[in-house]
Order: C-alpha cells, then structure tokens, then sequence
C-alpha cells in the first residue's frame, strides 16, 4: 500500500517523486560511520514532549510544513505500544535481533536521540516502518520507498534526506521530561517544547475518541495528572545545565494566537519562520469548517476549538478531575470552576495570563 499525505496546500502521495534530491550520491557506509554526533553542528534537533490529545499535531504541523525541517511524527508508538507489552524482539537493519527489556523508556531515548542526529541504522525495522511515518512531508517518503525498493537501499537514502534538513524534530507523547533529561546530557544541542493542556480538555477529548470504552475515567484522569505532575517538576527543578534548553507552552495560548506563539517558538529555536508556515497557519486556523478528524489541523477558530470541551464535558467529571488535579490546574495557570454556569459560560476565560516559561 503506498501513502498519501495531503495538508491545505499539496498532497504528497504515490506519485511524488522518492528523495528529490539533487545530485544525491547513494553508498552503504559501515555500521560504525553514523554516529550520535552526526552533522549535529550546522542544525537545530527539537523534541516536542507532551501528551495525548494536547495539540502535537498542530504544534507539530507548524514545522513540517516548513521545507527545511524534518519532522518524525510519534517515533516511539510501534516499541511503546506493540513491541515491549508483546515480549517482542526488536530487529535491526544489520540483522542483529534486540530484547527491548520491560520498560520503553530507555529503548524511546535512543530512537529520539538516532532521529535527531540522522542515526537510522541505530533504529529497529518496526520503528521505521510504522504507519505513523505518514504523517510527516518527509517521512512518508521512506514508507513508499520502502514499497518499491528494499527497506536497506531506502533507508540509507533517508539518512541523506535527513542529513541534509537544517531542522529535525519529532514529536512525542510516550516520553517524560525526567528520562528526556539524558538526551539533552548526551546531545547538548537539543531543546525541548513541552506543551500543555487544561487536563479538563484532555480528559473530554479523549473520551470523545471512545478511550473510555472499557476504563474507569477518573483513574486515567488521575494518570494523565500525574504524568503532568511529573513533569512539571521535573521543569520546575531542572540542574543548572539544561537550563535555557526547555520552553513549556500552554496549548491555550497558542490556539488564542498561532501565528504570533509560532514566531515566538521559531524565535526562542533562533530559527526564522518561512512564510508559508504563516500562511498555513492562516489557513488552517480560519478555515469554513474543522476537518473533523481526530488528528486533524483543520479549524474554523482555534480559539473557539480549544473550548468546545466546556460544552460537551459533564459537571460531576469536571470535579472529579479538579480533586484529582488541582495542584496540576493551578501550577499550570488554571481556573477552578465555582459552578457549572461557570463551566458553560464562555466568556468567563478558565486561563489565567501568564508569562512564557523556559527553563
């Protein structure tokens, strides 16, 4: 099955021509060549860390349709997902078969950190075949390639293609910020985007998804609160030096005014934000209609979309998730509600102003 990617402005699909790289000169280097160091001087590696239905994808989307970056979309979910819960081995271009151990963690740090620095023999067969890889302009490419040509002869092309893109970032919900720690020790160049969300609006967002089909809600809000809780200590307490390395973000505030928080993201990367990026923020933020899609970027109003969750959320779990998560709310800039003509009352803002944080 070959992939198509389409977004406002193209689509990229079947018959987009593989690696459209001029004058690229294909050759198999040892395993040994590519390394963690790999051309990491003259580019920007960028780890966007959060959580499920927090608003990656648009976040994410800023940067694919940027020309120059190479953007990995949810790396981590085929290892994290399917291949530790199942026992499963991990198995490598150079024929080398891997117990991933019980635990993601360690095994998601170094596919994060082989992304970031173009080190792809360093990641497993499931990892890079994984329909996620769509969802990136570039990304997809390796998908169809892989089915016309053999995984090896694609592979060492995309490292090309990697290589040759002054900014990659992935991003993530299967990664905490205390284990992301170690790649900023082993990379000195990376930062991280750690975005938020009212845990509220996660709560009801997901359940939309049907997640709750066969969970208690209360115990995955309270699950969703404490990976926050952790997080935010971690940003809150962070050694001396990854300081300055770390921007945390609420999605609130990029929703209320995308264009001028992506200039100040590109700004704080020190990166300059290309024209279509405006333009496909313009686009897709004050579009006809949303898309409908559960990963989809398309909205009518995106200050409008990110409060839809106080229309359709009920009362009592509201509650439930302000007792389990107050402390998250408040660290975060987050408004109790008093009552539940507080809740539906739109404009009564539940976000408090508050400085961009880095640390």
């Amino acid at each position: 099955m070959l992939y198509s990617l389409c977004t406002a402005e193209c689509c990229i699909g079947p018959e987009t021509p593989l690696f459209p790289l001029k004058h690229l000169h294909f050759h198999t280097p040892r395993w040994s060549q590519v390394s963690d160091v790999t051309a990491l001087a003259e580019s920007t590696q960028v780890v966007i860390l959060s959580y499920m239905r927090s608003g990656t994808s648009f976040l994410g989307k800023i940067f694919d349709v940027n020309t120059d970056a190479l953007y990995v979309f949810e790396p981590l979910w085929k290892v994290c997902e399917h291949i530790v819960p199942s026992f499963a081995k991990l198995r490598f271009l150079n024929g080398s078969v891997v117990d991933p151990g019980t635990s993601c963690e360690d095994i998601g740090q170094s596919i994060i950190r082989s992304f970031l620095t173009c080190n792809l023999l360093n990641i497993d067969q499931s990892t890079l075949t994984q329909f996620w890889m769509a969802h990136g302009r570039k990304t997809i490419k390796l998908l169809n390639c892989i089915e016309r040509s053999s995984i090896t002869t694609c592979v060492y092309r995309f490292i090309e293609v990697c290589r040759q893109s002054n900014v990659r970032i992935l991003k993530t919900i299967r990664a905490r910020l205390e284990r992301t720690l170690s790649t900023l020790e082993m990379l000195p160049h990376v930062k991280v985007i750690h975005l938020v969300r009212d845990p509220r609006a996660i709560i009801s967002s997901r359940r939309l998804m049907g997640e709750y089909y066969h969970r208690n809600l209360l115990a995955t809000g309270s699950g969703i609160c404490g990976d926050m809780r952790r997080d935010i200590h971690t940003f809150k307490n962070l050694p001396q030096e990854f300081q300055g390395r770390i921007l945390q973000i609420r999605y609130e505030d990029l929703s209320a005014d995308p264009v001028h928080m992506a200039e100040f993201i590109y700004s704080y990367l020190r990166l300059e934000m290309p024209t279509n990026v405006v333009t496909w923020i313009k686009n897709n933020t004050h579009s006809k209609a949303d898309d409908g899609k559960p990963l989809g970027t398309l909205r009518a109003d995106s200050r409008k979309t990110a409060s839809k969750w106080r229309e359709r959320i009920s009362w009592s779990t509201v509650k439930s998730m302000e007792r389990a998560c107050q402390d998250v709310l408040e660290d975060l800039g987050y408004v109790l509600t008093s009552s539940e003509d507080t809740l539906r009352n739109l404009s009564i803002s539940l976000t408090k102003e508050r400085k961009l944080l880095t640390r």
